[in-house]
C-alpha cells in the first residue's frame, strides 16, 4: 500500500494510492487561494478600479509591472484569473487506473486531468456530485469569462523575477501550479467520462478490488469510498458529519475493522460550532436590515445556502421582518433549486418522507412561489426591474473577485450601514482559507461591516476522535496538520486528533508506505468440474469427495478447471492414503495408475505425530495430488512448517494452494505442497 499526497495545502485532499497492482486517485479539487492575489473583475466597469496605478518598479519588465495595480499598501495582478491544480507533475496520470469523486467540491480539477493529460482510466462519482460539480464548474467558468481580461506573462513566475515583485506576490506560493481555467468543451467532454454509483453499490475494478461508495453526511450526493478484496480492507473517509442535515446520514458500518483507514476533510473552523454560526449569521444579518442597510452573502451556489433558505425566513418573519426580499444571483441559480428537489432519496428520512405526500424536500420551493426568494442568472436578467432595498443577497464569488458580489461590494462598500457577511469555510493556519484582511483589501477604504459565520458540519476533532475509537482501523492515516491546534490559537489542545493507535501522517508532496499484505486470492471451481464430483459419506452429515483440477487465472480471477491431461503423481503421500477399510502402510515411491484410480481416504482418529511426519517428507517438486481430509478433532495444531490449521466454517468448495498459505474460503493453512481440494457438503466438526 503507498499513499501519495498532492493536495496543494493542508485541507486540500488529493491522493495517489497504489493498492493490490491497482492505482487510484481520490478526488481531485481546485484550490482557490491565488484568487486573492487577482484584482476583481467587475460585470459593471468600475472607475476606482481602472484608476487604480500600475507597479512602478524599473527592475521589474514592463510587460508584468503594466499588469499588477496598486491598492495601498497591498499589489494585485490584473488579469486572467488562475487557480492552483493538485500536484499532478509528480506522478505519472496514464498509470491511474481510476479517480474517485467524493463530494462536488472536489471534483473542480477533473477537466484538467481527464481533457490535459494522459489519463485515460475511469471516474466515479454518485449522480448528484455529477449535476452539482457541473454547476459550480459552468458558474466558475462564467464569472472567470464574463469580462475579458489578458492572460498574465508566464515569466512572472520565474524566481528571478518574483523576488524583484512587491511582498504580497512575492510570498504567492505554488505558482507553477496556477492555470487559468478549462472551457466549456473541456467540462462537457470530462463528465461524459464519469460513471455513476448509487449510494452503497458495489462496483468491480479489473478483478483487483471491490468500490462501495458510502454515504458520508455531509452534503447531497456526498460519499466517503471503500476499497476491498476479500481479505484487505482500505477505507477513505473524507468530509463527513455526524450532524442532522439535509444529506444522508453517515453511512459508517461497513468502515470498521479497516487495515488502513484514510481520514481528511476535518471541519475547517475547529472553533466554531455549526448551529452557533447560524445563529450568528441571523442575527447580524436581521441587525443591519432593522439599521436599514443592505446584506450581501458570497457562497457557493449549493450546499449551505439550502439551510439558510430554510431557517432564515423564519427568522425574520419573527424579527418584524416579512417584507425584506431575498434574492440569488448565480448562472445555475435555478438548475441549482430545482435539482435539489428531485435528489430526495439522496437525502435525509425526514426529506424523503416528503416526497411521499407529495411535497418537495426543501422548503425553498414555497418561498418562490410566494417570490419571497428570487432567483436570477446575473444582474442583467431583469434583476433591476425588481430590486428594492433593504434586502438580502446571495451570489458568488466567495472570494470576491469575480461574479456579481464584485458589483455589490463596489456598490454598498461606502455605506457604513450595509454588511457583508461570509459564511464559506477553509482554514488555512487557523485562518479563513480566503483571509477577510487579504479579501477586502482591493475594496479599500470599505465602510461597511464584515462579519465572518463559517458554517460547517463536518467532522471536529472531537467527534473524529471518537468515530475512530468506535471504528477501530489497524493503522489511521491523515493530515500532519491536525497534530497541531491553528496558529492563531495555539493555546486549544483540543484542536487537534491525538491518537492511540497506530497513525502515519503526511504533508504534500510525501509518501506513505505501509505493509498491507495478502497471501489469499478467492478462487471458484468451474460448474463442469464441480459437476464431476461424487461426494460419499464417511459418517452422519459429513460427505468428502477428491478432486482432481488445473488452475487457470485471467484478469485477476482464479478458476479450477478439469484437467486437459491425466496426471501422474509419485509417492509422497503413500503413507497418508488408506482405504475405507482400514489403515494401510505404504513405502515412499511411485503410486500406480490403477491405484489413481481407486478413493483413498483418511477417515477416523489421526496420530498427530505421525501426520506431522509425513507430510514433513512431502517434496517439493511434487505435482497435483488429490487429498480429501475429513478429522474429528476439537483443534488440531501442527509443530510443523505448516502452521496451525483453523476452524472450517464455510460449506461448499474450498480450494488450498501451497504450503503456509491459507485456504481462499475458509481461512485455514495449507497442509500439502500440492493444490488441495476437499469438498465438504456439511461440516460439524473443525480442522
Amino acid at each position: 500500500f503507498e499513499l501519495i499526497s498532492l493536495g496543494s495545502h493542508p485541507f486540500g485532499h488529493c491522493f495517489v494510492m497504489k493498492f493490490n497492482d491497482v492505482t487510484f486517485m481520490l478526488d481531485c479539487p481546485l484550490d482557490m487561494t491565488p484568487l486573492t492575489h487577482f484584482l476583481p473583475i467587475p460585470f459593471v466597469p468600475s472607475k476606482r478600479l481602472e484608476a487604480l496605478k500600475c507597479l512602478d518598479d524599473h527592475c521589474t519588465p514592463k510587460t508584468i509591472a503594466q499588469q499588477i495595480k496598486e491598492v495601498y499598501p497591498n499589489y494585485f495582478l490584473d488579469g486572467q484569473l488562475e487557480f492552483c491544480l493538485p500536484e499532478l507533475g509528480a506522478v505519472d496520470l496514464s498509470t491511474i487506473d481510476a479517480i474517485l469523486i467524493s463530494s462536488y467540491h472536489c471534483m473542480l480539477a477533473l477537466p484538467f486531468i481527464t481533457e490535459h493529460s494522459s489519463f485515460h482510466g475511469k471516474v466515479f462519482a454518485t449522480e448528484p456530485t455529477v449535476r452539482f460539480g457541473q454547476q459550480l464548474m459552468e458558474e466558475l467558468l462564467y464569472m472567470a469569462e464574463r469580462v475579458c481580461k489578458d492572460r498574465l506573462p508566464s515569466q512572472w513566475k520565474t524566481k528571478d523575477c518574483k523576488d524583484r515583485l512587491p511582498s504580497g506576490l512575492k510570498n504567492a506560493v505554488d505558482t507553477r501550479c496556477w492555470k487559468p481555467l478549462y472551457n466549456e468543451s473541456d467540462i462537457s467532454c470530462c463528465l461524459s467520462k464519469v460513471q455513476t454509483v448509487g449510494c452503497g453499490q458495489k462496483v468491480d475494478l479489473h478483478g483487483s478490488v471491490e468500490l462501495v461508495s458510502l454515504s458520508s453526511g455531509y452534503c447531497i450526493g456526498s460519499c466517503n469510498w471503500l476499497i476491498q478484496t476479500p481479505y484487505q480492507k482500505i477505507g477513505y473517509l473524507v468530509s463527513s458529519s455526524q450532524l442532522t442535515t439535509h444529506a444522508l446520514p453517515l453511512d459508517q458500518t461497513a468502515m470498521h475493522n479497516c487495515d488502513v483507514l484514510i481520514m481528511c476533510g476535518l471541519t475547517e473552523a475547529p472553533a466554531f460550532t455549526p448551529d452557533g454560526m447560524v445563529g450568528d449569521f441571523c442575527t447580524n444579518l436581521a441587525r443591519t436590515l432593522q439599521n436599514g442597510g443592505n446584506v450581501l452573502v458570497p457562497c457557493s451556489p449549493t450546499g449551505v445556502i439550502y439551510d439558510l433558505l430554510e431557517c432564515l425566513p423564519s427568522y425574520l418573519d419573527n424579527m418584524g421582518l416579512q417584507s425584506v426580499p431575498l434574492y440569488f444571483l448565480s448562472p445555475v441559480a435555478e438548475t441549482s433549486l430545482a435539482y435539489s428537489n428531485i435528489c430526495g432519496e439522496w437525502c435525509c428520512k425526514s426529506r424523503q418522507d416528503k416526497m411521499y405526500l407529495p411535497e418537495p424536500p426543501f422548503g425553498h420551493s414555497e418561498l418562490l412561489k410566494s417570490n419571497r426568494l428570487q432567483s436570477f442568472k446575473s444582474l442583467a436578467d431583469g434583476l433591476g426591474d425588481v430590486f428594492k432595498t433593504p434586502c438580502v443577497v446571495f451570489c458568488g464569488h466567495p472570494s470576491l473577485r469575480c461574479g456579481d458580489a464584485v458589483h455589490f461590494m463596489e456598490v454598498w462598500g461606502a455605506g457604513s450601514q450595509n454588511s457583508v457577511i461570509f459564511i464559506e469555510t477553509g482554514f488555512q493556519s487557523g485562518e479563513p482559507i480566503f483571509p477577510l484582511a487579504q479579501v477586502l483589501a482591493p475594496y479599500q477604504p470599505l465602510a461597511m461591516k464584515a462579519f465572518w459565520c463559517p458554517i460547517d458540519p463536518r467532522l471536529n476533532f472531537l467527534q473524529a476522535k471518537h468515530l475512530l475509537k468506535d471504528l477501530q482501523p489497524r493503522h489511521t492515516v491523515f493530515p500532519e496538520a491536525y497534530l497541531h491546534p491553528p496558529l492563531t490559537m495555539p493555546q486549544r489542545s483540543d484542536l487537534i486528533l491525538d491518537l492511540e493507535g497506530s497513525f502515519s501522517t503526511f504533508t504534500r508532496g510525501d509518501v506513505v508506505t505501509l505493509c498491507v499484505e495478502s497471501k489469499l486470492a478467492r478462487a471458484t471451481v468451474a460448474p463442469e468440474l464441480a459437476a464431476s464430483l461424487v461426494p460419499l459419506e464417511v459418517q452422519p452429515g459429513v460427505a468428502v469427495a477428491s478432486i482432481q483440477g488445473s488452475l487457470r487465472s485471467y484478469d485477476n480471477r482464479h478458476t479450477l478447471v478439469t484437467l486437459p491431461h491425466p496426471v501422474s503423481t509419485k509417492g509422497a503421500f503413500g503413507a497418508l492414503l488408506e482405504s475405507s477399510a482400514g489403515k494401510r502402510d505404504c513405502e515412499e515411491g511411485e503410486i500406480s495408475d490403477q491405484e489413481m484410480k481407486q478413493p483413498k481416504r483418511l477417515i477416523g482418529d489421526v496420530s498427530v505425530d505421525v501426520l506431522v511426519q509425513e507430510l514433513s517428507k512431502v517434496r517439493t517438486e511434487m505435482r497435483l495430488v488429490a487429498v480429501c481430509l475429513a478429522i474429528d478433532l476439537h483443534k488440531l495444531e501442527l509443530q510443523s512448517p505448516f502452521a496451525t490449521l483453523y476452524n472450517t466454517s464455510c460449506t461448499g468448495v474450498c480450494i488450498q494452494f501451497s504450503v503456509g498459505k491459507t485456504c481462499l474460503l475458509c481461512m485455514r493453512v495449507c497442509v500439502c505442497m500440492c493444490v488441495c481440494v476437499h469438498v465438504i457438503s456439511k461440516v460439524r466438526t473443525e480442522m
